[in-house]
């Protein structure tokens, strides 16, 4: 017979080596002193164990090949001959003459795009997945090309950045972006340049849009093809606004001065310093009927 600790209590209930553990009975989680959180295994929980997901063993089966041939270098790159093998786009080459997109630098692109995949959908699709140490979040970008052709002379630029920057910073704040003008005609002639920035001037000129996430950047996106969007000088809110904020920032804005007789904008009505007669000035038509 087993001795009786001093410690054991008769109401006390130890689970047996074969006892089942039930969904939803033990805790997911634990907060261990401190506030270190604590994610138990599916094991413990009773949970079903997101590793055991068929779509789960295929991404992280194929992560394992792609690390095991950057590994070993094997780029996988069709020989001569091959139809698989594409046509080799025009050259681009650095400050240094050293080319920069070579069929070898573009297969590794390639293949490492492929990892950051991979990584991420195991980050969404297995809780316990952890990802490789050297794995870092990649930016989200979306490019949005000007239309100047189609519509040149129109102030696309000035609509984007706004009165000494304002309106780009406020879009860039409002959705956790950054937004930046790039390509041809995105530096003025004989402007300051930056010689570690890379303007895109092989490129025409677009909006560049990077963010942590997706959506912030489709968030940031939309705003801006709204702004792309030619709309007449009469009927456009937004150009006025910037208009009345410069003027704001100049200390030149002037309060939009009414009638005091049909109340409209545009025109004043002035009372002489008699306090009887009064002049009309913008052709207010109550002030005319008034000295008829």
């Amino acid at each position: 017979r087993k001795r009786k600790s001093r410690w054991e209590t008769d109401d006390a209930a130890t689970p047996g080596a074969g006892a089942i553990v039930t969904a939803g009975s033990v805790p997911k989680e634990l907060i261990l002193p401190g506030g270190v959180k604590v994610s138990l295994p599916p094991a413990l929980t009773g949970e079903p164990d997101p590793n055991d997901d068929p779509e789960v063993q295929a991404l992280q089966r194929e992560l394992t090949e792609v690390n095991r041939m950057l590994l070993n270098g094997q780029l996988d790159i069709p020989p001569e001959g091959d139809p698989r093998r594409s046509p080799s786009p025009e050259p681009i080459y650095d400050r240094m003459g050293i080319r920069q997109n070579t069929r070898e630098v573009r297969a590794k692109d390639k293949m490492m795009k492929r990892r950051h995949e991979l990584i991420e959908e195991l980050i969404k699709k297995s809780p316990n997945f952890r990802p490789p140490p050297d794995y870092r979040p990649q930016k989200k970008y979306r490019k949005i090309y000007i239309p100047l052709k189609e519509y040149p002379g129109y102030n696309f630029i000035g609509l984007i950045i706004g009165p000494r920057g304002n309106t780009q910073k406020r879009m860039q704040k409002e959705t956790n972006t950054k937004i930046a003008i790039r390509g041809k005609g995105s530096v003025k002639e004989g402007a300051a340049r930056d010689p570690k920035y890379d303007y895109g001037e092989e490129e025409e000129l677009h909006v560049l849009v990077q963010g942590d996430t997706q959506e912030d950047v489709d968030k940031a996106a939309d705003m801006l093809e709204r702004l792309l969007q030619p709309v007449d000088e009469a009927r456009n809110e937004h150009k006025r606004m910037q208009l009345r904020e410069l003027a704001a920032l100049n200390g030149t804005l002037k309060d939009e001065e009414f009638c005091y007789l049909c109340g409209e904008a545009g025109h004043r009505q002035l009372i002489n310093n008699d306090g009887n007669d009064r002049v009309g000035i913008g052709g207010c038509q109550q002030e005319n009927m008034l000295m008829m």
